[in-house]
């Protein structure tokens, strides 16, 4: 008996050490690590962070910024996301109740004098509720919230009212005291409601066609009959206003765009529109970006074509009115107006470590085989023991076939090998090195001037006026940006490309038809006699000719006049301009052309765009439009123009006589260093060691780091542009600048020449 118990006792240990095994394998330790990855990490301990401090608002902020890692464990995360709900709740509840209180004051319909109260309540009311229903977390809590409920219900009632009441108080509204009854009235309306409101006795047919939604507007036979009518109206009233003939069409014509009526409801007229802009100055890239006059405003039936045509010829009978425009200078510039320094991290090396989920795999699967062991030891003694017989021996199978059973049919050394199997024995620790990358706000700033010409030809009569149109926007560009960095896609966020700043700059400038008809609209701009066509053909030509051949004498004039230059002794500084690629490096430049800089490739590297200062200290954007890497070559377009530099024309150089290097050494801007010419060698390129080799002219004046891209000079004529030198811990006195030579056949390459 002593002996069966004992075996007894140890196939209830087995059982026993076979179920903690079952529990362990379920409920152990997930090596898995953080399923979220990084990014999700950061927003869950931010948002939990929030949470635990009570600023639910800021929570539910980050909430709307990414709902991914939340959704990766919802089950864990929906008591904090119903916690900062409950939270956003108590915080608009008074705001709620403090717009529903004043929309609640409003007595409607209400007098004149009230109406622009009325519109701030409404519009304060709808921004806070707006507000409230623009936090996501929301959708966890109960969809009922009185005081959401209660605002949306006042802000309905009101508008309702609003609407109902706005044919009454059109009809009341005396025009001469006030801007316009669609201004003041505290309501908007599109296009059908004001025509609704508008036209008097085809109000209901226009309601009932709203409501069945069989047509926006009237039968074509209503609608003409209409338009005919009101446009004499509106052009009666502008005469009574004291407009003369031409500014009265026009404010008619305006007022009938108002209403969505196209001049060909209710006037048999035509328009042209006829762009004068030099072709010299588009030639010249002068013009940075395309303009254009848009006829949608008005409705009108326009047409393009040639100045000849639209004055004179069989095409010129039928046209009634022809606006003339011409661009004179269409430039974007750009400048830096903050740049900040960011510190940050980057992967520098990656450390392999011994996995402890490997170890801990191969414990288990130790610790199975030896369980197994066990029991197939207790097998035998049972079925080798006088001592229970066949029943003890069938308990021990029925014992080992339950463990078994208890992993689904695997056993539980299987399941033990496929997770040693699947478990790296290594796992690697990224190690970061810090470093600085820069924040740059640029403003890019786009302008284009003109002038326009909108000729009545059914009064012989035309009015002049100046284009001008403006546009600005910032930008932030992030430079420096290591590939590896770990949070570079927060540093990206929000920051632009060079590209889409480019894109802004050149991308075409529209001006509305309507926006150039303003000043004759109200009067400012008197009609005068053509003169006859001949005429008025002499006075639109004499202008452009005025306009192109101010921009060919803009490079003659003395640059005192352009560049606002200091007395110097060496007028060759002038042509040396600083070059900065802002958070990566900085050089020197030189005129090559008016408004051509030619410098280094690794100045420029990494940038389209750098920013160009001159030595009288102009400031503008360079776009570059050509490089070279073998040679270290660039060259960038600027907006302003500078003085072009003299390339040296002989076929050898004087070897041993002076020469002299302009440029911005270890950034002090426009210094002079002399030497004498060493030598001229051919030898492989820095960068490009395997290509085709380069010839160098070898230079003992001192060149330093901010040197790069300057004029070698020998007297007034540039023989090379500097590009390296040897460190004082080498060699002394050993610079070299590319030969002129090549400097010729990189400019051929890319179409300038001399």
């Amino acid at each position: 008996m002593g002996a069966v118990f004992s075996s007894t006792k140890a196939i209830v240990l087995i059982l026993a050490v076979a179920l903690a095994g079952c529990q362990s394998s379920s409920g152990g330790m997930n090596w898995s690590g953080n399923e979220a990855g990084d990014g999700g990490h950061y927003t869950l301990a931010s948002f939990n962070r929030l949470v635990s401090d009570g600023k639910f608002i800021e929570a539910s902020e980050l909430y709307n910024r990414d709902t991914t890692p939340f959704y990766r464990d919802f089950k864990s995360n929906r008591p904090s996301l119903k916690q900062v709900a409950k939270g956003v709740k108590a915080a608009f509840t008074p705001k709620l109740r403090s717009a529903e209180q004043a929309l609640a004051q409003v007595d409607w319909p209400a007098p004149k004098e009230q109406w622009p109260s009325v519109g701030d309540a409404l519009a304060q009311a709808k921004s806070v509720l707006a507000d409230y229903k623009s936090h996501k977390v929301l959708v966890l809590a109960k969809k009922d919230f009185p005081p959401a409920d209660d605002l949306t219900q006042r802000i309905q009632g009101l508008e309702y009212a609003l609407y109902m009441g706005a044919e009454a108080a059109y009809a009341a509204y005396d025009e001469k005291s006030g801007r316009g009854f669609f201004v003041d009235y505290p309501a908007d309306f599109d296009i059908d409601d004001r025509r609704r409101i508008e036209v008097g006795e085809w109000g209901n047919y226009l309601a009932t066609v709203a409501t069945t939604g069989k047509a926006s507007w009237m039968p074509d036979d209503k609608r003409k009959e209409f338009s005919e009518v009101r446009y004499k109206e509106r052009l009666a009233a502008a005469k009574a206003a004291g407009l003369d003939d031409f500014a009265a069409t026009l404010r008619a014509i305006d007022e009938m765009r108002k209403d969505g009526f196209g001049i060909a409801d209710y006037v048999d007229a035509r328009i042209r529109l006829i762009d004068i802009t030099s072709e010299a100055l588009l030639e010249a890239n002068h013009i940075d970006f395309t303009v254009g006059v848009n006829p949608s405003g008005l409705a009108l039936d326009a047409e393009a074509g040639s100045l000849d045509e639209a004055l004179s010829g069989p095409l010129a009978e039928d046209l009634d009115i022809v606006v003339i425009y011409g661009v004179s200078q269409a430039k974007a510039n750009r400048r830096i107006t903050r740049s900040d320094k960011v510190s940050s991290e980057y992967e520098a090396q990656k450390m392999q470590e011994p996995n402890p989920a490997f170890e801990l795999a191969k414990f288990e699967l130790e610790q199975a085989l030896r369980e197994e062991r066990i029991r197939k030891l207790e097998n035998s003694l049972y079925s080798s023991s006088g001592y229970g017989g066949s029943d003890a021996a069938a308990l021990g199978g029925l014992l080992g076939g339950a463990i078994v059973g208890l992993f689904g049919g695997k056993s539980k050394i299987d399941k033990a090998k496929e997770k040693l199997a699947s478990t790296p024995p290594y796992i690697y620790r990224s190690i970061y090195d810090q470093y600085e990358l820069t924040k740059t706000t640029v403003t890019s700033r786009k302008q284009a001037q003109g002038i326009y010409y909108i000729v009545d030809r059914r009064t012989d009569s035309y009015v002049r006026d100046t284009l001008d149109i403006r546009a600005e926007s910032s930008f932030t560009v992030v430079k420096g940006l290591h590939p590896k960095d770990r949070y570079k896609f927060r540093h990206r966020s929000g920051t632009v490309t060079d590209d889409d700043i480019a894109a802004f700059e050149e991308s075409p400038a529209q001006v509305e038809l309507t926006k150039l008809l303003e000043d004759v609209v109200a009067g400012k701009a008197k009609p005068k006699p053509t003169g006859g066509r001949t005429a008025l053909l002499q006075t639109i030509g004499e202008e452009k000719r005025q306009v192109a051949a101010a921009y060919r004498a803009q490079g003659r004039r003395p640059s005192a006049d352009l560049y606002d230059a200091q007395p110097i002794n060496d007028d060759r500084i002038e042509s040396v301009v600083y070059v900065l690629n802002p958070g990566i490096s900085r050089g020197t430049g030189f005129f090559i052309r008016e408004d051509l800089v030619l410098t280094n490739q690794h100045v420029i590297e990494g940038s389209r765009f750098v920013e160009v200062i001159t030595h009288g200290g102009q400031e503008s954007f360079g776009k570059v439009i050509a490089a070279d890497e073998r040679l270290d070559l660039a060259l960038v377009k600027i907006a302003g123009r500078g003085k072009p530099a003299k390339l040296f024309r002989g076929r050898t150089l004087p070897l041993g006589e002076e020469v002299l290097a302009i440029g911005h050494p270890l950034g002090l801007d426009f210094t002079f260093t002399r030497g004498i010419l060493s030598s001229v060698r051919t030898m492989e390129s820095l960068s490009k060691p395997d290509a085709e080799k380069v010839r160098f002219v070898q230079t003992d004046a001192a060149i330093n780091s901010g040197n790069s891209g300057g004029p070698l000079f020998l007297d007034e004529w540039v023989i090379g542009v500097n590009t390296w030198s040897y460190n004082a811990d080498v060699a002394d006195n050993l610079a070299f600048a590319v030969h002129y030579a090549e400097v010729r056949n990189f400019l051929a390459r890319h179409g300038v020449t001399d």
